[in-house]
């Protein structure tokens, strides 16, 4: 006979295994980070911590999407470009201004405005096929819980 497990108990486990994805990502993210940044080392030298985070995140991404969750998210289209724009544009001017200091020593000329819009317009474009990406998914895992019920 299989055992019954309260809900209530159930939920407080989700949400301690939740608190503890979110702290060994930000530290996962973090060593990359410095690693990179503070210590100058070579990609293949973070290399490890960054795939473990990505394969995380994309995890954590599409079972949310796949349990409808993605798509309950009730914000104007509009305020969601809105955030992708923004977000595409700091990441796009972060960015720049590192490769500005790593590769020009910090001078700031045209290459870095073409990188940095170019880096942008790529998030952009990126972040906004993933949302398409997730908003179906959801939109089908939805669809698929509302038939078995």
């Amino acid at each position: 006979m299989k055992a019954v497990k309260d809900e209530r108990i159930e939920k407080i486990e989700n949400k301690y295994g939740a608190h503890a994805f979110i702290i060994i990502s930000a530290l996962l993210i973090s060593s990359a980070l410095f690693k990179s940044l503070i210590l100058n080392l070579p990609f293949k030298e973070y290399l490890t911590e960054t795939i473990i985070f990505l394969i995380g995140t994309g995890y954590y991404a599409i079972r949310i999407a796949n349990a409808g969750l993605f798509h309950m998210v009730k914000e104007s289209k509009i305020y969601i470009i809105i955030s992708f724009a923004v977000t595409s544009i700091v990441f796009g001017v972060l960015i720049g201004l590192i490769n500005m200091f790593r590769y020009q020593n910090g001078q700031f000329n045209g290459i870095t405005m073409v990188s940095m819009s170019i880096l942008a317009v790529e998030a952009f474009i990126l972040i906004l096929a993933a949302w398409a990406v997730f908003e179906w998914l959801s939109k089908r895992g939805e669809q698929k819980q509302f038939n078995e019920n």
